[in-house]
């Protein structure tokens, strides 16, 4: 599929690719990767046949506009994805996201309920300040081994989107309380986010959360189970039962 792409109101610009027809689900890839994830994981080819499949690449990433300014990045980010269902002319999805795509997705929700229908958290969710040592961790961790990654990472834009997460992150409780979705989580029991999906247990009204065993954050995005465990969330959140 060819990518498709939407300008911004701030000079900056998002890649996208479409995959199948029927509800829309948005998928949200994590730090410094790009939307080719969700092809590689097997998670395209296990729903596309049965919902219409959009995948970004999140600004500083893949293909879409990578700027160096802090400013540029942030709340910016949950407003380029509005944009991209705007574009594909869809009022609301069922949302997935892995890593900092969990954290957007959430967001999203809280800040925009009406556009979500179903809310997918893998390997991170409700985090707090104290998440930020860890998402400096993949920027440094880039910089270090970003020549061996495809499409190589702009290590100034993924420095700018980390200086930005604190208006992502450490969403008030009372707004997530508010939410009224069906929703879930799915982390490895070694995944040093795991505490921020066990957080919503509770909060976030009917959250259910599967732990993989033995399983790091790294590799949960690729783990073997997660097409299916994907395929069986749409499935009980699509209404009109297109499973």
């Amino acid at each position: 599929m060819q990518p498709k792409r939407v300008e911004q109101s701030d000079g900056q610009w998002l890649s996208y690719t479409t995959y199948g027809e029927g509800p829309a689900v948005l998928l949200i890839h994590g730090i410094t990767m790009w939307s080719k994830m969700w092809l590689e994981n097997g998670v395209v080819d296990a729903i596309c046949a049965k919902s219409k499949v959009i995948v970004p690449d999140l600004r500083g990433h893949g293909k879409s506009a990578k700027p160096h300014d802090p400013a540029l990045y942030g709340e910016a980010l949950v407003r380029d994805l509005v944009s991209v269902l705007e574009n594909e002319e869809e009022k609301e999805a069922h949302v997935i996201g892995f890593s900092l795509g969990a954290e957007l997705a959430l967001k999203l929700a809280t800040s925009q309920p009406e556009k979500v229908l179903s809310l997918l958290l893998i390997g991170s969710g409700w985090s707090g300040k104290d998440v930020m040592p860890i998402y400096q961790e993949f920027a440094n961790w880039a910089r270090e081994t970003g020549d061996l990654m495809t499409p190589e990472p702009d290590y100034d834009a993924l420095d700018a989107l980390v200086a930005a997460m604190p208006d992502i992150i450490d969403i008030p409780r009372e707004e997530i309380e508010r939410l009224r979705l069906r929703s879930a989580g799915i982390a490895g029991s070694e995944d040093p986010e795991l505490p921020n999906l066990k957080r919503l247990v509770g909060v976030l009204k009917g959250f259910e959360l599967a732990v993989l065993s033995g399983v790091p954050h790294e590799t949960s995005w690729r783990d073997p189970s997660l097409p299916s465990r994907v395929e069986n969330f749409l499935k009980l959140s699509f209404k009109d039962d297109a499973f």
